[in-house]
């Protein structure tokens, strides 16, 4: 994913969740300068990785439809 890509769906996201009332003025605006701060580093300071995500994943219930889990 360029850097072009991941920008624009990560405003796309808040701009719903905005739109949702989910959030105020003031926090759309605050995340919305760290996407672009974020976007403009030319080093990925890991924060916008999730941690441990695997390990959550596994810890989640098969239920009696779900033979195993894929995680692209």
């Amino acid at each position: 994913m360029t850097n072009m890509t991941a920008s624009a769906k990560a405003l796309s996201n808040l701009d719903r969740i905005y739109r949702l009332n989910k959030i105020d003025i003031v926090t759309y605006q605050h995340e919305k300068d760290e996407i672009e701060r974020r976007v403009s580093a030319v080093v990925d300071d890991g924060a916008t990785c999730t941690r441990d995500l695997t390990e959550r994943v596994r810890a989640l219930p098969l239920g009696k439809a779900a033979l195993r889990r894929l995680l692209c």
